[in-house]
């Protein structure tokens, strides 16, 4: 039962990539610049926009989602398990959409591929990112 926040939180993460996906197609100027740059092919540098766009989403998406877990329901397990828990229901629905594409042999599949491989592990990279400034941050509180 103490791992219940983790998958109630992981299903929530299944979802949210969604709809920031979709406010960011509404609200980013990044869509009508792409339209409007002309002789736009599949190596032209303007997917590194994309590539940055999605990815930032990504992993903004997974920071809101282990910080909620992380100070709001602190009474419960931050550790692997409760972290797999979180990231198995994103990695499983985006592995069953998009496939995994590792297709990297231009700017334009890179953009594709690229956020799709960060967002089956966005969530732990951001757990091993939060427990290296937790490391960290105990190294310099211990005098060393």
């Amino acid at each position: 039962m103490k791992y219940v926040p983790a998958m109630v939180l992981g299903l929530i993460a299944a979802g949210l990539p969604a709809v920031t996906f979709s406010i960011a197609a509404s609200y980013s100027p990044l869509l009508s610049y792409l339209i409007e740059v002309e002789g736009l092919n599949s190596n032209s540098p303007e997917w590194l926009l994309v590539i940055l766009q999605d990815s930032a989403i990504t992993l903004l998406s997974a920071v809101a989602i282990v910080f909620i877990y992380r100070r709001l329901l602190s009474q419960f397990p931050f550790n692997w398990l409760a972290i797999i828990l979180m990231q198995l229901p994103l990695s499983l629905l985006v592995i069953e959409v998009n496939g995994l594409p590792i297709d990297f042999a231009n700017l334009y599949e890179l953009s594709k591929s690229l956020p799709t491989l960060i967002n089956v592990i966005a969530i732990v990279l951001i757990y091993k990112l939060f427990k290296l400034i937790d490391n960290k941050q105990a190294t310099v509180n211990s005098g060393l």
